[in-house]
């Protein structure tokens, strides 16, 4: 079942701005080298073994409020056919998960950059990929919360 605008209109915490299905389009694909390098240098971690979650807030309010970009180490995984395998399941998980993302974004007018990274050295299965992005970004949002009210 998609998400739809209608669902989306009927829900006050939702502007009509988020994205209307549960999609992954290219403009919210993170591909700028110097907000990549910045995320790596200088981003906040959050670990759940088998992934780990770089996030770095973004300066302005893009046309999405969250990108991100997905890696595997080609040294614990040297088939390419496997990373891109485990990097689908990445993105199929991000996907159906991120609308709490989106919503939190939208409702605190912040805007972020992720780099969801694989640090699992076996071939995952799709429910703990899913079940993990799900902790994480409970965790990432529950952090924002503290550090926002600590300011």
């Amino acid at each position: 079942m998609f998400l739809t605008k209608e669902n989306l209109n009927n829900n006050p915490d939702h502007p009509s701005s988020a994205p209307t299905r549960l999609t992954f389009k290219k403009a919210e694909r993170l591909k700028s080298k110097k907000i990549i390098q910045a995320l790596f240098e200088k981003g906040h971690v959050i670990k759940q073994y088998p992934l780990q979650l770089l996030w770095l807030p973004l300066p302005g309010s893009p046309e999405f409020p969250v990108q991100a970009l997905f890696t595997v180490s080609s040294r614990r995984f040297p088939r390419a056919v496997i990373r891109n395998r485990i990097k689908r399941q990445l993105k199929e998980a991000y996907r159906h998960n991120k609308m709490d993302l989106y919503s939190y974004a939208h409702k605190h007018q912040k805007c972020f950059a992720l780099a969801w990274i694989y640090i699992g050295r076996e071939m995952p299965e799709y429910n703990t990929l899913d079940n993990k992005i799900k902790l994480i970004l409970d965790r990432f949002m529950e952090d924002n919360e503290t550090n926002a009210e600590s300011i």
